[in-house]
């Protein structure tokens, strides 16, 4: 500005505009656009020595710097996974694209920042550690101010491969997991385990197995948890049977007369859980007693009321069971003599 008949401290200044302060002094107009508030503006500037005035307008082009709307949470996530971050509700920048922002920054977990999309993308290998990186918006005129992102990764507990197992049916054994169970973050102690078989018991890390006849083979889930993530192994298991000896069930007191032959049928008191019952052979300790097959023949002489003997049931392996029988002898009334 510029006066010739004046010195440029005798002129006065103004505005018209809201968003500007004047400095009569340094003859300075100062502008404050707040945020968002507007992107051109027109303002009168006038100029005065007293007597006469006169008026121009200065047309401004606002600029905004990008802005955090709300401050990044922490991110919580699970390991081995890929994950992305979508920075648009976390910041704004009222005249530039989110395509045209930049974000700069350390990036952890082979993180990489997609342009078009204004994301973060990760990749959260196996092992990955819970990580805290610091990032800045910038549309290249000016910068937000640095924000930190906490990355807290969550990790699954692992079992590695679990060697096959065998066992003998009837007979308790046991196996320890602990050196097949890890977990990065959660200590051993607290990793609790369980397993789909009615035929395994668990104690801490430690399955207890009894299998009964006929169970030759098994597949075991085994599934481990910290409480907040599982993971599953699989046990395969081979049941090695055993020959079991074969039982007798309860005989009653067997009923005879003297004199007379008395057949005894043994086969509905016999079983043999691996050996069919045919194939069992019977040995008696009597001399009163005949054993054919599984049947007993007795025959008992006069004098004799009571007896009790004892039977040998036998399977193919020669494993056997014993089993005392009683019986009680009827008199026969013999007829009178004449001597």
């Amino acid at each position: 500005i510029s006066d010739e008949d004046n010195s440029t401290s005798q002129l006065t200044i103004g505005t018209n505009s809201s968003y500007a302060t004047v400095n009569q002094g340094l003859k300075i107009i100062s502008f404050l656009f707040p945020w968002n508030s507007t992107f051109f503006h027109a303002a009168y500037l006038t100029v005065s020595d007293g007597i006469d005035s006169v008026t121009t307008i200065i047309n401004i082009t606002v600029f905004h710097s990008p802005k955090i709307i709300v401050p990044l949470p922490d991110q919580i996530k699970y390991e081995e996974f890929q994950w992305s971050l979508d920075l648009k509700p976390y910041f704004y920048d009222p005249d530039t694209p989110y395509n045209q922002l930049v974000v700069r920054g350390v990036f952890p977990g082979d993180g990489k920042w997609d342009v078009e999309n204004f994301t973060l993308t990760f990749n959260l290998s196996a092992g990955f550690k819970t990580s805290t990186t610091k990032i800045i918006i910038s549309d290249t005129l000016s910068d937000t101010p640095e924000q930190i992102i906490n990355i807290i990764v969550l990790y699954y507990p692992r079992v590695s491969s679990i060697p096959d197992q065998a066992g003998y049916e009837d007979i308790e054994w046991q196996f320890d997991l602990t050196s097949y169970i890890s977990d990065y973050d959660t200590p051993i102690s607290d990793i609790t385990l369980s397993v789909n078989s009615s035929y395994a018991s668990v104690n801490g890390r430690i399955l207890t197995l009894l299998y009964p006849n006929g169970i030759l083979s098994d597949v075991m889930v085994v599934e481990v948890s910290d409480g907040t993530l599982n993971a599953t192994g699989i046990i395969n298991i081979t049941v090695i049977p055993v020959d079991d000896a074969p039982i007798i069930g309860p005989i009653p007191t067997l009923q005879v007369r003297e004199g007379e032959e008395y057949n005894f049928d043994l086969t509905p008191y016999l079983g043999d859980v691996d050996t069919l019952i045919d194939k069992l052979f019977v040995v008696v300790n009597s001399q009163y007693i005949e054993a054919k097959g599984h049947i007993l023949t007795l025959l008992y002489p006069s004098g004799i009321t009571n007896d009790s003997f004892e039977i040998l049931v036998l399977d193919d392996y020669f494993l056997g069971v014993r089993r005392t029988i009683n019986v009680s002898v009827a008199l026969f009334n013999d007829p009178p003599t004449i001597l």
